[in-house]
């Protein structure tokens, strides 16, 4: 080592530098709006992008880097978004249908320190969303919550929510509390599915029918928010549906498909 320190990631890394030169690439295109909604527990500002029209009859809202090391949903979020950023009419029609909404990284303090999990206060930003968030605690989920209240006051309640992250499995996570109308919600968690089967490489499944996510924001915001939402894993060792190892690149493209099962989902499910 010519160093004292070694940094070891564990996927392709994705950094503060990353999220902030793409941002300002996209910054000025007229379909996009990058507004502040908070700070981190350290100060560094969160923001959510919005791709598309506020007033589009549907809203999908995506969630990117509660968990530090976790860097494929960035990877995601980017191919997503450039792919809506396309100018072609097929991406005219995807933001006919949705706007997109993203929170592309939320444990900032953690990625600029190379942290694994919590952030700067010892708390999982994808648990506890069965309550309201401490805001001293978990400045990051405290800042979500207001600007998702402001949302639904003005009525732009998201329809679809995917949480994205990393780990040696790669399924969808479908939770299933027990809610007024859940079958509904497995049945569109179902189409979903499917599209991502038909779109996407994806091909590792989704989780037992008895299986319960407590505390996620898959789970909490269906509870409390009443939106269709599941928590996304991407395996860091391998794609199954490409039978090679993960790289940046693969979860771009994910992402760039992704624009089409939204819009295939919302179309057919019509919530």
């Amino acid at each position: 080592m010519p160093g004292p320190v070694l940094y070891v990631a564990r996927v392709e890394p994705y950094r503060i530098s990353d999220l902030n030169q793409f941002l300002s690439s996209i910054a000025k295109h007229p379909r996009v709006e990058i507004t502040p909604i908070g700070k981190t527990a350290e100060g560094r500002e969160l923001e959510i992008i919005r791709v598309g029209k506020a007033d589009a009859p549907h809203g999908v809202f995506v969630r990117a880097r509660a968990h530090p090391w976790e860097a494929g949903g960035n990877w995601v979020v980017q191919g997503l978004v450039r792919r809506l950023l396309q100018n072609d009419a097929e991406a005219e029609k995807f933001l006919g249908e949705y706007s997109l909404y993203v929170l592309p990284m939320t444990n900032k303090d953690g990625v600029a320190l190379g942290r694994t999990r919590f952030n700067m206060r010892g708390k999982d930003l994808n648990r506890n969303w069965d309550q309201p968030a401490d805001p001293e605690l978990a400045p990051e989920n405290h800042a979500l919550e207001k600007w998702m209240d402001e949302m639904i006051k003005t009525g732009r309640r998201p329809h679809l929510a995917l949480e994205l992250h990393n780990d040696g499995n790669g399924m969808l996570h479908i939770s299933r509390p027990p809610v007024v109308d859940i079958e509904r919600h497995l049945a569109r968690m179902n189409t979903f599915e499917q599209l991502l089967r038909k779109h996407t490489w994806f091909t590792e499944g989704s989780t037992k029918p008895t299986f319960r996510n407590s505390g996620t924001l898959g789970e909490g915001f269906l509870v409390r928010y009443g939106i269709d939402a599941a928590v996304h894993e991407f395996n860091c060792h391998w794609i199954a549906g490409l039978q090679q190892a993960p790289l940046g690149k693969h979860w771009e493209d994910y992402g760039a498909n992704l624009a089409t099962v939204f819009y295939e989902y919302l179309t057919q499910v019509q919530p």
